[in-house]
């Protein structure tokens, strides 16, 4: 494996050579003029050379559009749209269509990058140059008593199923910690005015991509946001979320059939599936699916979710979601 000296020297040696992998940043802005300025500047001190950065203003009723026109004023690589509030989704797309680099990422606007990140992830981008996708680690939930890092080796998966199950990618389906060749998105967007939106639409850009390859350079600093959309959901929104992970589910159960990894991921949903309860009592979303009894000596699932498993082959899933509801 390359160290990181080399992959940037690396890098450097394709720019001189006139092999220039442009990037667009898109940085969608909402209401967060308290950490514009750091998430901004912590991406123009590492900017690739030839690459830009998209502020997107959905309409933020605060400081936020003064700011972003003072940053572009600072900073000649930046460009900023100014659009009517349309949730976070229509933000992202805004700069989909108005990026212009061969590759792009997304940055949210109250994270941050670790230094010398972007320079890092595109000189493995150089590298891998047959993958579409490259995902670097995250510092997940900073600030919160839940904070962990979450790491990758390297490896490049050719089949889309392989990542989103050998590396639990559905555990990871964000829309940034990632770089991506933008003739992916060109029939492929955001949904607008759903929740949790990330899962649908990385697992088609995993579907799409040729390659995705994991790196163990850089760092993202995801931010424990207590008014941001994860920390804010009800129920009802991790309803959204599961019935995204169903349709995948159903997809992959149709492909992979009951394998171990089918069996880890529906053991995640079950999670979901209790959460999403009140919002949907009447029906369940997740399907029923034959778990084995050897989940129960699986070292892989928790004792809890094995408690929970055998409620479910007991007395069944419905009856768990009365029982943890109440």
């Amino acid at each position: 494996m390359l160290c990181v000296d080399d992959l940037l020297n690396f890098a450097f040696a394709k720019y001189q050579s006139g092999i220039v992998m442009k990037l667009s940043v898109v940085i969608p802005v909402y209401r967060v003029e308290q950490t514009l300025h750091r998430c901004v500047v912590s991406v123009m001190k590492q900017l690739p050379p030839e690459s830009e950065v998209i502020l997107v203003d959905d309409g933020s009723d605060d400081e936020c559009p003064m700011l972003c026109e003072q940053l572009a004023d600072n900073y000649p690589n930046i460009r900023v749209i100014h659009q009517a509030n349309a949730g976070l989704s229509a933000a992202r797309n805004a700069g989909i269509v108005a990026a212009k680099g061969e590759w792009i990422t997304f940055v949210d606007s109250d994270d941050w990058l670790e230094p010398d990140t972007l320079p890092q992830v595109m000189a493995q981008a150089m590298k891998h140059d047959e993958s579409d996708i490259v995902e670097y680690p995250v510092q997940v939930y900073e600030g919160a008593h839940n904070e962990h890092r979450l790491d990758f080796g390297e490896r490049t998966y050719t089949v889309y199923t392989d990542y989103w199950l050998d590396t639990q990618g559905f555990l990871h389906a964000y829309a940034w910690n990632k770089v991506y060749r933008r003739t992916l998105f060109a029939d492929i967007r955001y949904p607008v005015g759903r929740l949790f939106e990330d899962v649908p639409t990385t697992f088609q850009l995993v579907q799409k991509a040729r390659a995705v390859t994991t790196v163990p350079v850089g760092l993202y600093h995801y931010i424990a946001n207590p008014e941001g959309i994860t920390l804010t959901a009800d129920n009802a929104a991790f309803g959204q979320m599961l019935e995204s992970h169903v349709e995948i589910f159903q997809l992959l159960w149709v492909l992979l059939g009951t394998e171990r990894r089918m069996q880890h991921y529906y053991v995640h949903l079950i999670d979901l599936q209790v959460m999403a309860y009140d919002a949907t009592p009447s029906s369940l979303l997740l399907p029923n699916f034959p778990l084995p009894w050897s989940l129960m000596t699986d070292g892989e699932v928790t004792w809890k979710r094995r408690l929970k498993v055998l409620i479910i082959k007991l007395f069944g899933l419905k009856t768990l979601c009365q029982v943890l509801f109440r």
